[in-house]
């Protein structure tokens, strides 16, 4: 889901409330070994040295298209003959079921856009 040219914001714990601003340089093709994730390399401007190797870092990457979607809780989404759906609730008499396509999952929390 991510993609060499895109922009990224790094944060650390070393450094709260500072956001250091980067481009996705490479996408690796393997995946490691011994955790089991795809790496990249993010290139970033470290004039004054305050980023150290080994340091650990939180990467959001940000969307290039910048699309607006959805958020909901994964455990709303119901399966169904190949399609994921959720119940759209406006009302008690006005309840829809809508299919929706799924962009990411993140820890229990799904982006989507309607389908």
């Amino acid at each position: 889901m991510i993609h060499q040219g895109e922009n990224v914001n790094v944060t650390t714990l070393a450094y709260p409330g500072k956001i250091f601003k980067g481009k996705i340089d490479k996408v690796m093709n393997v995946l490691d070994p011994t955790s089991k994730v795809m790496k990249v390399r993010v290139i970033l401007p470290n004039p004054d040295y305050a980023l150290k190797p080994e340091m650990y870092a939180s990467i959001t990457v940000s969307d290039k298209e910048n699309k607006q979607c959805l958020n909901v809780p994964s455990q709303a989404l119901i399966f169904d003959h190949s399609q994921y759906y959720v119940l759209v609730f406006n009302s008690k008499s006005d309840v829809k079921i809508t299919p929706v396509q799924i962009i990411n999952t993140v820890g229990d929390r799904t982006l989507l856009h309607r389908g």
